[in-house]
């Protein structure tokens, strides 16, 4: 068993080439899986019907809901494993996924945070406010708003979470907070896990760190613009939320807003609304109103 990081299309290929893999299922279908999956000699290449470079496969996939059979949309999770059933493996339910902190790296996060004040009996909450687009982002304020809301009303300290190209999302959440925030910038994703499965409860975008927090089974509350949460929501998380309005462009490739001058969609989300699916995820008797 062997893991290949993509670091350059050249070297990547020449790995793969190399190891000469008996099957490649892509699931991707983007030129660079493309190229790496022709590159590899394997006799079994498996992708979607959809997909371009056709010919690069030996076996195509039908649809999700060709195989699932059933229609509208299907969730990613359910995307990925209908390939596999396609291929033979035996039908089943498919599981929540599941991530696991180290006791090494939990030490670790325990110590950063320490080191800016959170005790280690101190309950905090995860808020990730960065997004890859705009259409995706919901505004710096919100986010603020939303973490003074849970250190106010459930003693919750609010730690931030982004990348290091994030500093100026981090900036514009801070000048809209009511004190100088706690920030988890930069870190590397074992560290990342072991802070959100520390927490009592996630709030962010639809991105990588939400599907994260659901895996560790912690509450999720999530907030979605352009893309189709039906597809892109928590998968079989313990507790979730998802804040969405509608709009009748929705969804979306999210890249630019094509109807207003701005992604409406997920800037008409208001922070009343996401404290009443806070409030529902943290008093679970409570019952959000849509």
């Amino acid at each position: 068993e062997s893991l290949v990081i993509l670091k350059g299309k050249l070297r990547t290929a020449w790995q793969v080439w190399r190891l000469r893999y008996a099957a490649v299922i892509n699931l991707h279908g983007g030129p660079t899986s493309a190229m790496l999956t022709r590159v590899s000699r394997a006799k079994l290449t498996a992708g979607y019907s959809f997909f371009r470079y056709g010919s690069v496969y030996s076996h195509h996939v039908p649809i999700a809901q060709e195989i699932l059979r059933q229609k509208g949309p299907v969730h990613t999770a359910e995307h990925v494993a209908s390939c596999f059933f396609w291929l033979g493996v035996p039908y089943a339910e498919i599981p929540p996924a599941e991530v696991f902190a180290s006791k090494t790296i939990q030490e670790r996060v325990s110590d950063k945070l320490s080191a800016q004040g959170l005790g280690a009996d101190e309950p905090y909450a995860v808020i990730h406010p960065a997004a890859a687009y705009e259409s995706k982002q919901w505004k710096s304020k919100g986010f603020a708003e939303a973490g003074n809301y849970l250190e106010q009303s459930y003693g919750l300290r609010p730690v931030y979470i982004g990348a290091r190209e994030d500093a100026q999302v981090m900036e514009d959440v801070e000048r809209h907070s009511s004190a100088p925030i706690l920030k988890a910038d930069g870190w590397a994703i074992r560290e990342l896990v072991a802070l959100i499965a520390g927490a009592r409860i996630f709030i962010g975008n639809d991105s990588g760190p939400a599907h994260i927090a659901a895996a560790a089974g912690k509450p999720v509350l999530v907030i979605f613009g352009s893309s189709d949460s039906a597809v892109w929501g928590p998968w079989k998380a313990v507790r979730s939320a998802v804040v969405q309005n509608y709009f009748d462009c929705n969804p979306c490739p999210g890249d630019r807003c094509a109807v207003y001058d701005e992604p409406r969609c997920i800037l008409s989300i208001t922070s009343e609304q996401v404290k009443v699916y806070l409030d529902a995820l943290l008093r679970p008797e409570t019952s959000p109103q849509k």
